[in-house]
């Protein structure tokens, strides 16, 4: 089955976290991260955060051109400097607020002015560690206000909001696919939709695929991050090491609901060689997405008119060995 890959370009970097600030290995220069990812068998795009990776997109798309890549998405950096510490947009400072949604239009400029028709947005700082801490009420008002405005600023755009239940918060505001949903439905525009990360979604303790089902209902199912995890934390490790069957059906749905936007490469190979994790998780992806299209015509719908694990597993096994 064909489908559309996209990658950051963590694999390239020295990939740090709070044991080892100083990175699991050094990393390439940007420049070299790019020519890198032009190398790299099955990748068809990268993504890349405004304005944290870069800010003047004439020389970002010179340097593009001379590695002959492709942007899938502009992920929008509000998350990873001091003043959003205690929030962006739904931070209780009326000007933290404001330098938010400004940040997030010219980011959306910057993305039509570079022929990208996707942006992401994750409001990872909004969120609360204790009880009483929060207005919940107030800040849900912030979220739908202030999100609404970036997305009625260009309608050429669309926006991604992606979800997750904590880090770097202790509890997030917008942590599941149905409280992404119903933000999205208070916004009320078209251009707007959720973004369903699949280690975030194990993380929620949903059913990815349920997930995908949901959003997809009502037409809002915009893009997707493949990876895996425990559950327990958002580890983002190698696609479909983990979670197989469930990793499956989330392709199996992705496959139902006709979604045909990106798949976007989003893990941390701290101690594995990233270029070569890169290409092992870009041909899961693959071989997930062929698996799903088998039994997209296979009785396995019909067969869930009665639910019958047994015989569904024997299909489901079935149709895997072939792979």
């Amino acid at each position: 089955m064909a489908i559309k890959i996209g990658s950051g370009l963590v694999p390239f970097s020295k990939v740090v976290d709070r044991f080892l600030p100083s990175g699991y290995r050094d990393g390439m220069p940007f420049e070299e991260q790019l020519r890198h990812a032009r190398e790299v068998e099955g990748l068809d795009a990268i993504g890349i955060d405004y304005p944290m990776q870069f800010e003047d997109p004439v020389k970002m798309q010179a340097l593009l051109d001379k590695y002959d890549l492709t942007l899938c998405v502009l992920e929008m950096g509000i998350y990873g400097e001091r003043r959003w510490k205690m929030g962006s947009f739904a931070s209780t400072d009326p000007a933290i607020r404001r330098q938010a949604i400004e940040l997030v239009k010219r980011g959306m400029d910057v993305a039509a002015e570079m022929g990208v028709e996707e942006i992401l947005l994750w409001p990872g700082q909004d969120g609360f560690e204790y009880p009483f801490q929060a207005n919940h009420d107030l800040v849900w008002g912030y979220l739908v206000d202030g999100i609404g405005e970036v997305v009625e600023h260009r309608q050429d755009i669309k926006i991604g909001i992606e979800y997750k239940p904590k880090e770097p918060r202790v509890r997030c505001y917008v942590d599941s696919a149905a409280k992404t949903l119903l933000l999205c439905e208070a916004i009320g525009l078209p251009n707007v939709g959720v973004t369903v990360d699949l280690g975030h979604s194990f993380n929620a303790q949903e059913n990815p695929a349920q997930a995908v089902a949901l959003c997809a209902r009502y037409d809002r199912m915009l893009q997707i991050h493949v990876n895996d995890n425990y559950g327990d934390w958002d580890s983002d490790m190698l696609v479909g090491q983990i979670n197989f069957w469930t990793t499956l059906e989330f392709f199996y749905w992705l496959n139902q609901v006709g979604f045909d936007s990106w798949y976007i490469m989003d893990f941390f190979p701290y101690r594995e060689d990233g270029p070569a994790a890169l290409v092992e998780c870009i041909r899961n992806t693959r071989r997930f997405a062929d698996i799903a299209a088998r039994l997209t015509k296979s009785p396995i719908e019909q067969m869930q008119e009665t639910g019958d694990p047994v015989a569904i597993s024997e299909v489901l096994w079935q149709e895997t060995i072939k792979f």
